[in-house]
């Protein structure tokens, strides 16, 4: 995140079924949310990039504490 120029980018990494690398998106954007909205934001742009790849069996690793507790939160509901 870079506040001074009011906007973000986000990461994604697929390994493959081994660990290894298979797939991996930046993404760019021109505003500057909170961290907790940044990585909620990342985690939506990794849903629909890994519908756009029809990968569903997955296993989704966040590294937002808070963002982990609010989906697991919310998920109970």
């Amino acid at each position: 995140m870079f506040s001074d120029q009011q906007y973000f980018g986000v990461g994604i990494c697929i390994p493959n079924a081994q660990g290894h690398f298979f797939k991996a998106l930046t993404k760019w954007f021109d505003y500057y949310p909170t961290p907790l909205e940044a990585e909620a934001l990342g985690l939506k742009e990794a849903i629909v990039w890994l519908g756009e790849l029809g990968l569903s069996m997955v296993q989704i690793e966040l590294d937002c504490k808070l963002a982990v507790n609010d989906i697991m939160e919310n998920s109970n509901n």
